[in-house]
């Protein structure tokens, strides 16, 4: 069925993507397979779209480039009249014969349709983003507010967490809204005990930053363009399909309300510093204690990018442009942030400084997202991107008073490691993209963790440490 519909170039495909096993043992269910050959010959919107454009239609670019698949023979042994079989030599270029053979096969399922003019493209429907002048960010409206950011305890502890979230909530459902950003600049002037709500409706395709009155990040506010708004609508279709019945409508405030954040992200937490240069970080451990866990003196990824590689594989791809766009949005700026935190992602071990989501060292994806007030541990600032149809769920932050009404398209970073935030009730079906950086990955970036002298470096030599 997949070969009459992608033709026999989707063999190599379905190997390298490790699907023969889960095709072959039946763990695929039959209506899916129907589902996407149909989806393979005849390319529209819906379940399947970001899959067959982004990863299927590649496919022509095997057919129309010389290669040693090129090269494959199939023998076919159909029975003449006589009932003897003879036996015909067909390649894979023989696509008419190969499509009457599979055409003929019995499958108790309707024909498939014909193929598509997509089809007939060999790169993906939106160019690639190479350079950073590609990018048209809007235009930015700069506002410096009265507060002043320092780095404060908590107000938030275990046993007040909820206490404290449900009251900020009922004072962040009395916001004052703001009409433009020249009356959000006004109130600023004048900070009460009541949160501002701020929604992008106010921007007028432009982009905002707020600062504190020494010019600290507070927030950095924008819309997508429309381009890109349809990028996120076919990634969204893809965490439909790696996350099957979990993104559905939900109410925040039923009594069984729960949401799943899933981390696609380096971790360098509890890492051990090492000590001495001369004895391998496998070969110590403190005096008598039992089992060490070696793999936690670098940074690692986390069990969910390990345990479901594949599905990271495919949102990440799903997100590449959108994440291009984020990386220059996150640079013009904020270009000293933006320096300080792709530090860590170009130290980590083994080539994860090409992380997707670079200059972060990883993605999370909130679904069902409503969080209790809370700081992250995040090194700088990160960035939150709403995703799917809801209403409510505004971010709001304690320290500043800002409650911001985000949707689908907006984009709003912040530092999240100095600012209490949290979000308001919702309804619908919410999705939260969060970009961010573990910030004990420092200490990997400066000295490898005190493991410097066993470290091969970017440059190729010993570490600084060791010279």
């Amino acid at each position: 069925m997949l070969c009459l519909a992608g033709t026999m170039y989707i063999l190599p495909i379905i190997a390298a993507m490790g699907m023969r096993s889960k095709i072959a043992g039946a763990e695929i269910a039959p209506q899916d397979i129907v589902s996407l050959a149909n989806a393979l010959r005849e390319v529209k919107h819906g379940q399947w779209f970001t899959m067959v454009q982004r990863f299927m239609i590649p496919i022509n670019y095997i057919r129309t480039h010389p290669g040693y698949i090129q090269h494959l023979k199939l023998i076919h042994n159909p029975p003449d009249s006589q009932g003897q079989q003879t036996p015909v030599i067909l390649s894979f270029r023989d696509e008419e014969k190969l499509d009457t053979i599979f055409d003929s096969i019995e499958t108790q399922t309707y024909r498939l349709p014909h193929r598509s003019k997509e089809w007939m493209r060999t790169v993906p429907s939106w160019p690639k983003i190479q350079f950073a002048d590609q990018v048209v960010l809007p235009r930015l409206q700069k506002i410096k507010t009265p507060l002043q950011l320092r780095k404060t305890k908590s107000p938030v502890t275990k046993s007040n967490r909820n206490q404290v979230t449900e009251r900020e909530r009922r004072y962040a459902a009395k916001a004052i809204p703001v009409a433009s950003i020249k009356d959000l600049e006004d109130k600023v002037c004048f900070l009460s005990r009541r949160y501002i709500e701020i929604n992008s409706k106010i921007l007028n395709g432009e982009a905002l930053h707020i600062s504190d009155r020494d010019n600290n990040l507070v927030a950095l506010l924008f819309s997508v363009p429309d381009e890109y708004r349809q990028m996120l609508i076919h990634a969204l279709e893809h965490i439909h399909a790696v996350m099957p019945g979990e993104l559905k409508d939900d109410d925040s405030r039923t009594a069984f309300f729960r949401y799943l954040s899933i981390h696609y992200v380096w971790y360098a937490r509890f890492g051990e510093s090492g000590s001495p240069a001369s004895v391998h970080p496998d070969h110590l451990k403190k005096p008598n204690k039992g089992k060490v866990n070696v793999q936690q003196r670098m940074p690692r990824q986390s069990k969910e990018l390990r345990d479901n590689h594949e599905e990271y594989a495919l949102l990440a791809d799903a997100f590449a442009d959108f994440f291009d766009l984020i990386r220059v949005a996150a640079y013009l700026p904020v270009p000293e942030q933006y320096d300080e935190i792709k530090i860590v992602a170009e130290s980590l071990p083994m080539g994860g400084g090409k992380s997707p989501a670079y200059p972060f060292t990883g993605f999370v994806l909130n679904v069902s997202s409503c969080t209790w007030a809370h700081r992250d541990g995040d090194k700088i600032m990160c960035f939150v991107i709403p995703l799917d149809k809801f209403i409510g769920g505004q971010l709001g932050q304690i320290e500043t008073g800002f409650c911001f009404d985000l949707q689908m398209g907006d984009v709003l970073a912040f530092p999240s490691c100095d600012i209490t935030h949290f979000n308001c009730h919702f309804t619908g079906r919410r999705v939260t993209l969060v970009l961010h950086t573990d910030p004990k990955g420092d200490g990997w970036a400066k000295d490898c963790n005190g493991w410097a002298a066993h470290v091969v470096t970017a440059e190729g030599g010993t570490s600084e440490m060791e010279a």
